[in-house]
């Protein structure tokens, strides 16, 4: 996972039970999800660039990616991309 810094701030400084309700809501968990990748892509981290551009692409890869976000928000309290 890329560092926290400003470009995810508005998401980083989210309460833990905000980020789990909006990440369950469908279209906004798969709008999220994409966009906190492609945000930490930019800084640096190509593959979360390219794995963020195609969760936004392809409905969170069909779904797989919101079940999977919704487990790491649980668990680790952030969205995550799983290598």
């Amino acid at each position: 996972m890329a560092s926290k810094d400003s470009t995810t701030s508005w998401y980083d400084g989210m309460d833990w039970l905000v980020k789990l309700i909006l990440t369950i809501i469908p279209v906004t968990g798969w709008l999220m999800g994409g966009i906190v990748r492609i945000l930490r892509g930019v800084k640096g981290n190509t593959v979360e660039l390219i794995l963020g551009i195609v969760y936004l692409v392809t409905g969170a890869y069909c779904g797989i990616g919101w079940i999977l976000d919704i487990i790491t928000v649980i668990i680790k309290k952030d969205i995550y991309v799983l290598l």
